[in-house]
């Protein structure tokens, strides 16, 4: 006996399914699911939504079939029951309406201080600067463990982001501790002391006067009595005079008069009392002569001494006259 199922006449009731649209097979939010009878099966049928196709309305019409899209450098873009001319991938729509080559350097890919390079198809490349690596030159380069002899001279290396630095040792500076300190750059030495330069700090070579780590104290060479012949010591800074007694002259009073030579080597019985006042043969002493033209000798008789002056009996004590 016939069975009437969804208004469907069937033959026999054994052959009775369920709903097969219960299970929701059409696909894309399709407008409706039908049970239909075929061949005494009952199946289901759906009715898609425009732009899409198949049993199950699974396919998207391609609505760009048989679409040219006239301006350059475009293409057809399906929709759903529609198409759209867009441009080709790597290229971007001007303010003219134009699709145009996009430039892949205006997004800025590359690290700070990096330069981007617009290659062909949408491609770039970053050009890194040297304490920089990777494809966009974001990755830091530890140049100490590259390098770890870039500090000199016993220098310590350590890493900073896009840099390094060298801890120099003493004596030394410079970013890679390769140049010498110059201590006398400075001129620390005083009194026209010459300064010596080392590489751990410098020293002062002091003229004889002068002492001190930079030459800034005054020797007192009194202290050692270099005035010869009871002469006296005046200490003043940077040098001393001395002030000899009767009969002796010179830096250190070493010298005594040339006249009182001649007499004690003459064996003559004259004591001078004042021998530097009369000088034979000595142009720098003549001259003071001049102020002083006499000094006092004892003799025993009237002596002529030489032929430079005359030597004249006063009672107790004799008168040498120098020449004028």
């Amino acid at each position: 006996m016939p069975c009437i199922y969804f208004m469907i006449i069937i033959n026999s009731c054994s052959q009775y399914t369920l709903d097969p649209c219960l299970s929701e097979p059409c696909s894309n939010n399709a407008i409706q699911c039908h049970p239909i009878l075929e061949s005494d099966n009952v199946v289901f049928r759906c009715t898609c939504r425009p732009g899409f196709t198949g049993h199950r309305c699974e396919t998207n019409i391609n609505d760009c079939e048989g679409i040219i899209c006239s301006k350059n450098n475009t293409h057809c873009v399906d929709g759903l029951n529609s198409f759209d001319c867009q441009c080709k991938p790597n290229f971007i729509r001007n303010s003219d309406g134009l699709c145009v080559e996009q430039n892949p350097c205006n997004s800025s890919p590359c690290h700070i201080n990096a330069t981007c390079y617009n290659l062909k198809g949408g491609q770039y490349r970053c050009m890194c600067p040297p304490t920089y690596t990777g494809i966009r030159c974001d990755e830091d380069i530890d140049e100490c463990a590259i390098f770890p002899s870039i500090c000199r001279n016993g220098g310590t290396c350590v890493n900073e982001i896009g840099s390094y630095r060298c801890y120099c040792a003493s004596g030394w500076i410079g970013l890679t501790c390769a140049k010498a300190i110059d201590y006398c750059l400075s001129q620390p030495c005083n009194q026209n002391g010459t300064c010596i330069n080392d590489i751990n700090g410098f020293q002062c070579r002091c003229l004889s006067s002068y002492t001190g780590n930079v030459c800034q104290y005054d020797i007192d060479e009194c202290l050692s009595n270099p005035c010869m012949n009871n002469g006296t010591c005046f200490n003043y800074y940077g040098n001393f005079h001395c002030k000899c007694s009767t009969g002796y002259f010179g830096k250190l009073c070493e010298n005594s008069s040339l006249e009182c030579q001649r007499l004690q080597q003459a064996n003559l019985p004259i004591k001078c009392n004042d021998p530097n006042l009369c000088i034979v043969n000595d142009t720098e002493k003549l001259k003071q002569i001049k102020q002083l033209s006499t000094y006092s000798c004892r003799t025993e008789q009237d002596r002529i001494l030489d032929r430079y002056f005359t030597c004249i009996n006063q009672q107790t004590f004799d008168q040498c006259h120098c020449p004028s």
